[in-house]
């Protein structure tokens, strides 16, 4: 048998992972003052909206508003220290 047949699940799993890092990345780069916060924010957006895990998933909209929220949250965080 073949290893390379993955399963959906982990195909999306691997999906969000990439947004996950995505973001994590854009809130980093905003850190280092390389992108301001409305692109950054834009950009975190824009991770969600096109990530085919999030849109295809059972996740509730309103997890997918709190995890947004979340990385805003870190953009926020750095404003303060």
């Amino acid at each position: 048998m073949s290893e390379s047949n993955i399963g959906p699940s982990t195909t999306q799993d691997e999906q969000t992972s990439s947004t996950t890092q995505l973001c994590m990345d854009i809130v980093q780069n905003y850190e280092k003052g390389q992108v301001s916060k409305v692109v950054a924010v834009r950009s975190i957006l824009t991770a969600f909206t096109e990530s085919t895990a999030f849109e295809n998933s059972d996740h509730p909209q309103e997890q997918q508003d709190a995890t947004i929220g979340t990385y805003i949250a870190m953009l926020d965080q750095h404003d303060n220290t």
